[in-house]
């Protein structure tokens, strides 16, 4: 297998999409270097929202009043240097408000406790006991109104509750980091789009770690179609014509405009020689 690098494609400009206008790719620019501030590296046409099933959500009582408090405490001595005592952010990002829930909406609990957990504190990462994240991160949800309940949020939960709005799942906001599974083809002028693409699931990197490259080989396939932007970015470390037809886990930024659903991509890798389902 081979796999894109995200090197040649670091830098703002390299997300633009023909498809945007002068001022909208103004926009994308700011929002792109802010987003990229807010969530530091450990890392739509059809209007998809994160597969969520049956599964619980933040709305639905998953801590204690007790453990959110027990959680405020432990912010107090190991977050507030860096993001206040009321979470409006100092020398880090806000933890509260619609900016913050955007960040992490479409997403589990889980992904939120592990970036806290393998980030935070910033000068030493992972020191503090599951528990104590695990706290932390219900007060976190407290903060943003999200309801007390009567059982306390375990570690083996955390999977299992989706992070949603107010007005429930909804589709995952442009420009987020994505990862998808689909199989690759080429159209003509060299453009390439991954088709048979089930709902996205967000990222927290561009670079996928290897269990979620595993995760998407037993993915299965979707409808929707993807056109890839900035592909070329990715030679040598990944030669698209020798991976046409295969089924490829994707990373990379949506797009969504009046061309409909795109990824400005930052990783390829194929994880099937195949796409029969």
């Amino acid at each position: 297998m081979t796999a894109g690098i995200t090197g040649a494609h670091s830098g703002p400009l390299q997300l633009l999409d023909s498809g945007f206008s002068a001022a909208c790719q103004g926009r994308f620019l700011v929002k792109r270097i802010f987003r990229l501030l807010l969530i530091p590296a450990i890392a739509l046409g059809s209007g998809f929202a994160q597969e969520s099933g049956s599964r619980k959500t933040v709305w639905d009582g998953v801590f204690t009043s007790a453990q959110a408090e027990r959680g405020r405490d432990a912010y107090a001595v190991h977050c507030s240097s860096c993001h206040f005592e009321d979470l409006r952010g100092l020398n880090g990002p806000a933890l509260k408000g619609q900016q913050f829930v955007d960040n992490w909406r479409e997403d589990s609990v889980k992904s939120l406790f592990t970036f806290i957990q393998t980030s935070m504190p910033r000068r030493a990462p992972a020191s503090l006991s599951g528990e104590t994240y695990v706290d932390i991160v219900t007060h976190i949800l407290a903060v943003n109104e999200f309801p007390a309940g009567s059982k306390e949020l375990s570690t083996d939960a955390l999977g299992s509750i989706q992070i949603v709005g107010k007005d429930g799942p909804a589709p995952i906001p442009n420009f987020s980091l994505i990862a998808l599974a689909g199989c690759l083809a080429q159209g003509p002028d060299d453009t390439w789009t991954l088709k048979n693409v089930a709902a996205p699931m967000r990222a927290r990197q561009e670079k996928p770690a290897a269990p979620e490259v595993q995760a998407s080989a037993a993915r299965p396939l979707g409808t929707d179609t993807f056109r890839l932007v900035y592909i070329d970015s990715l030679r040598p470390d990944f030669l698209a014509e020798r991976h046409v037809g295969q089924k490829l886990h994707a990373q990379g930024y949506l797009l969504r405009n009046d061309q409909g659903l795109g990824l400005s991509v930052t990783w390829l890798e194929a994880v099937a020689s195949t796409c029969a389902q």
